[in-house]
């Protein structure tokens, strides 16, 4: 290349870096949103289930699978860094992810005062029970999937950031089994634990607040992240957020509440616990985004509840989907840390 080519080369270049610092700068600050939010904006809709849950003939294909197969099958932790235990819980997932362990090889572990009773099951390594109460955790899924690599990220992050472990409770999906069923046996799991934080996204919250009807567990306080509260939807204010949401569809997760609640109505506050005339709940954080279609729901319930917790700490995220704070984003990264910040509030104080 000649010099004079180089010279232009060079000229460009810089031209190029400076639109490039500029765009990086100046379309966040325009659009509100971090460049990571943007792009997981963008790739959420093709690798999640809301073509599925817009279009009626991908939808109908979906419910004919799981009602001739029975429930979307589990998948254990891919990550090596991951490291947890299976338990089974009267026949349902119990997985503790266990918090800080690093692997020399897979198989060894890293610190040898972890070394006793360790238990391996398939390619996971697991520690010595943490003395400490671990966080209990109800994932999310619209009650027909299993947690997802995110959940397992997120929980990591929780797990090692507090030091103790996190225990997981994959309860019966659908079509396996119904509201009561489901409800029933998640509170049995509850009723089995330590007393904690109770944490849980999406239907997971939703099943939370189902469960605080009927159980005589007492939680510390609950983390709601996107919380289905409502699986009629019959807000009107929903349609003015579904084509902002990345994620939900009403018309498919509508198909899924008529599953999910078997012989009751989609208003019980069973299947519905924003129906529920709430007299005293723990302390509470809860977490949404304003894109998300849950938003009129999660407002609505916060307002029906300030007065029957005694703390509530409320979070709406500008611009932000569907239980953004698991998603791979600078303000998702924010909701970890606050997170993990009341959390230790709680458990120390």
């Amino acid at each position: 290349m000649s010099k004079r080519w180089q010279q232009i080369v060079k000229k460009k270049s810089k031209y190029l870096v400076t639109a490039l610092a500029a765009a990086l700068v100046g379309i966040p600050l325009v659009t509100k949103r971090s460049w990571s939010s943007r792009i997981t904006r963008f790739f959420i809709p093709k690798y999640t289930t809301k073509p599925i849950l817009e279009d009626p003939r991908l939808f109908a294909v979906l419910k004919r699978f799981l009602l001739a197969k029975g429930s979307i099958p589990f998948r254990t932790p891919r990550s090596r860094y991951i490291h947890y235990s299976l338990d089974i819980f009267k026949g349902n997932l119990e997985l503790t992810i266990y918090p800080g362990l690093k692997l020399k090889r897979q198989g060894e572990l890293s610190r040898a005062d972890t070394a006793e009773n360790e238990k391996t099951i398939g390619e996971s390594v697991t520690a010595t029970r943490n003395p400490a109460a671990p966080l209990l955790y109800i994932h999310g899924g619209g009650y027909v999937e299993q947690p997802t690599e995110y959940h397992y990220r997120f929980l990591w992050r929780l797990a090692t950031a507090l030091k103790r472990p996190v225990k997981l409770f994959v309860y019966p999906e659908v079509p396996d089994e119904v509201a009561v069923d489901v409800i029933s046996k998640t509170s049995e799991w509850l009723e089995a634990q330590e007393r904690s934080i109770v944490l849980g996204d999406s239907s997971g919250g939703g099943l939370i607040m189902s469960v605080m009807q009927v159980t005589q567990y007492e939680p510390l306080a609950l983390v709601l992240i996107s919380p289905w509260l409502d699986v009629s939807m019959t807000n009107p204010d929903i349609v003015l957020n579904e084509s902002h949401d990345a994620t939900l569809s009403r018309a498919g997760l509508l198909e899924i509440a008529k599953l999910y609640a078997g012989d009751l109505d989609l208003s019980d506050p069973l299947v519905s616990p924003i129906n529920y005339p709430f007299k005293k709940l723990p302390k509470m954080a809860i977490y949404i985004g304003t894109n998300d279609m849950f938003l009129a729901d999660v407002r609505k319930f916060a307002h029906l509840i300030k007065t029957v917790t005694p703390a509530l700490h409320y979070v709406e995220a500008p611009y932000m989907e569907h239980v953004y704070p698991i998603l791979p984003t600078i303000e998702g990264e924010a909701a970890v840390r606050d997170i993990i910040r009341y959390t230790k509030e709680i458990f120390y104080t």
